[in-house]
């Protein structure tokens, strides 16, 4: 069995891949990291794919707020980018939620199960827990790209499975909020 693991950013994918690849699991690693980057963290023989111009573009707004936020453009990008690189050695696809949704199609028809890896609780109930927050802390909120929400909603629908990191976000997963329909 290969997995293909793919990442718009770090989060704990390249942990993921080194784990896979001590296994002799791991086809390749897909990354916005720049490869002199990620190599820091990943074990030597790991097979990497990158698009850092996409990372380079989220660090110049963090930093700079240079144009406008570029979340949804990431995510397209990058996915759009998965789509066209697609192969078919792997069994199954790991996607981070909201960037692999046009790589789901061409993985499935290859053959490939797809995973998507939700490292919180369902976008919906983040979403509503953030506004919350910031509301009762009386801070300004830039809530989520509507757009993010409706490519997550989408992944999980055509997900073989969705990866969460604990109980509780399984139970958001499941129930996530009155504003968002469970799956």
């Amino acid at each position: 069995m290969k997995v293909t693991v793919s990442v718009h950013g770090r989060w704990h994918a390249f942990e993921l891949a080194n784990g896979l690849h001590k296994r002799g699991l791991l086809d390749s690693l897909i990354t916005t990291y720049p490869a002199f980057a990620a190599r820091k963290f990943l074990d030597t023989g790991i097979r990497l794919q990158t698009r850092p111009w996409l990372e380079l573009r989220r660090r110049l707004y963090d930093r700079f707020s240079l144009g406008t936020r570029p979340d949804t453009y990431i995510a397209k990008s990058f996915a759009k980018f998965l789509a066209r690189n697609m192969k078919g050695d792997s069994d199954i696809f790991v996607g981070w939620s909201s960037a692999p949704l046009e790589a789901i199609g061409p993985a499935q028809t290859a053959g490939m199960k797809v995973v998507i890896e939700r490292g919180s609780s369902h976008i919906g109930h983040q979403s509503d827990v953030l506004a919350r927050a910031y509301e009762q802390i009386g801070l300004p909120h830039t809530a989520t790209d509507p757009e993010i929400i409706d490519r997550e909603l989408a992944e999980y629908d055509l997900a073989d499975a969705i990866a969460v990191p604990s109980r509780f976000a399984a139970s958001a997963i499941s129930s996530p909020s009155p504003n968002f329909p469970g799956i």
